[in-house]
C-alpha cells in the first residue's frame, strides 16, 4: 500500500503553504482523496507522478523559450556601426 500524504507533507514537499496544497486539492489541481472528515489526503505516488510532469513541462518550456530568443536574434537585422 503506498503512503498516504497530509495536505502538510504535500506542501513541504512542493514549498508552498499547507493552505496552498489544501486549495489545490480542493481545486482538483492535485489528485487528491477527500476523506469522509472533509481532510485531503494524496498517494505519494501520485505526487512523485504530478512533480515529474511538472518538470518535463518546465523543461519544454525553457527549450522553447531559448529556441524563440535564438530565432527573434536571427531575424532582427541591426544595422552595421560606420565610422
Amino acid at each position: 500500500m503506498t503512503k498516504m500524504l497530509t495536505p502538510a507533507e504535500v506542501a513541504n514537499r512542493l514549498n508552498v503553504t499547507t493552505r496552498t496544497a489544501q486549495r489545490w486539492m480542493a481545486e482538483g489541481s492535485l489528485p487528491a482523496i477527500l476523506l469522509p472528515s472533509g481532510d485531503y489526503r494524496m498517494q505519494a505516488e501520485d505526487l512523485d507522478a504530478w512533480e515529474a510532469e511538472r518538470r518535463e513541462i518546465a523543461a519544454l518550456c525553457r527549450q522553447t523559450a531559448s529556441n524563440d530568443t535564438k530565432r527573434t536574434r536571427k531575424q532582427v537585422a541591426f544595422p552595421s556601426r560606420q565610422s
